[in-house]
């Protein structure tokens, strides 16, 4: 990709079960398939990556886009035990409390545009915990949200519900 190239959707995921994984690759494979409705100007390709490959993504976030516009991810996790991250999901939640605590440190989203889906259980008291952090971190870190975190409740039977709309 050339300097400063936006033209792929990342869709990164965190995933103890497969749900989010499932979710993330699905919305993948939809963009693709129907990019002319689906895949916003200006990505013409979405790939799907684990949370913890976000440094595939970090040289390419930190180079403003030539045509002004924001670099693109959508952040897909759910949350394990007591409000931990998944497996695949843990290197990038270390990353983003780590340079949250540095203020000295660049603003890696600067240049991206995210929103976040955030899956978890109501039965447990940390409902959604990881998708909650990784929203306010990558936000403080000066990504700029292009839709409000949603808190998708897996204990209910109708994840559906609040996925479909948020895909």
């Amino acid at each position: 990709m050339a300097d400063g190239d936006n033209s792929t959707l990342y869709v990164l995921y965190g995933s103890a079960t497969g749900n989010a994984e499932g979710i993330a690759k699905d919305l993948t494979a939809d963009l693709n398939d129907n990019k002319a409705t689906r895949l916003p100007a200006p990505f013409q390709k979405a790939v799907c990556w684990e949370l913890n490959q976000f440094k595939k993504c970090l040289k390419e976030w930190a180079l403003a886009p030539a045509n002004g516009q924001k670099h693109g991810a959508l952040l897909i996790s759910s949350t394990t035990g007591n409000g931990d991250s998944p497996e695949n999901a843990g290197r990038f939640t270390r990353f983003v409390k780590k340079q949250n605590k540095d203020a000295s440190q660049p603003k890696p989203f600067e240049h991206v545009a995210f929103a976040v889906l955030a899956l978890g259980d109501t039965n447990y008291d940390q409902f959604c915990a990881t998708g909650v952090l990784i929203d306010k971190m990558v936000g403080n870190l000066g990504g700029t949200r292009a839709k409000p975190l949603v808190c998708a409740d897996e204990g209910t039977g109708l994840l559906e519900e609040t996925v479909e709309p948020w895909m």
